[in-house]
């Protein structure tokens, strides 16, 4: 979401908690990169980073994909919250977007489509 975030303009970045993502496999990061670049997103140089108290400090704004995440982010991060909201929250829907890990290029590509709708309507309520 943030790469597609970015291109509309927007200062973002993606965080995980787990270091499990930064450990996809090659044919994974191909995937997201085949993927996304259909879509005008270049990922050459992405990679998963985990999330630090320094992201916490210097964001006004932190979106997570579930609440289970958002939850686990405040527990870890009691700084974060007030900052913290699901996308669905900001939305003002009940919207839950599941783990991508370990999906096919057919559901990264539906996926990517979905974000650039998502973004733009995120863009329309900060």
């Amino acid at each position: 979401m943030a790469c597609v975030l970015r291109k509309f303009g927007v200062n973002a970045f993606a965080r995980g908690l787990s270091e499990k993502y930064a450990g996809m496999s090659p044919l994974e990061v191909d995937v997201i990169r085949e993927s996304t670049s259909k879509f005008g997103v270049d990922l050459s140089d992405y990679k998963v980073e985990t999330l630090k108290g320094e992201d916490i400090a210097s964001s006004d704004l932190i979106l997570s994909f579930e609440s289970s995440l958002k939850d686990k982010i405040i527990k870890r991060f009691p700084k974060a919250k007030g900052k913290v909201f699901t996308i669905g929250e900001l939305l003002g829907e009940n919207m839950e977007i599941p783990d991508l890990k370990g999906k096919s290029l057919e559901e990264f590509e539906e996926f990517i489509r979905n974000c650039f709708e998502i973004a733009k309507r995120i863009i329309s309520r900060i």
